[in-house]
């Protein structure tokens, strides 16, 4: 199962209800979160934090490709 920010826009009471009954169906079941919200690491098997983006933007060749 894929969640991808499932607990946006939910004040912490429902945000927390969601995470207990998200680990409930997840048990024994292979899953991936995707959120910003910390208290998903709370019931996570394992988490994989990424680096922040770069600050200064690529420069971009024609036709959408990354300049070089």
């Amino acid at each position: 199962m894929l969640l991808d920010e499932p607990t946006a826009h939910l004040d912490p009471e429902h945000a927390a209800a969601v995470r207990v009954g998200a680990a409930r169906l997840l048990a024994g079941r292979t899953g991936v979160v995707v959120a910003h919200d910390g208290g998903w690491a709370d019931v996570a098997d394992a988490v994989v934090a990424l680096p922040p983006p770069r600050s200064t933007p690529r420069p971009v060749a024609a036709r959408g490709r990354a300049a070089t």
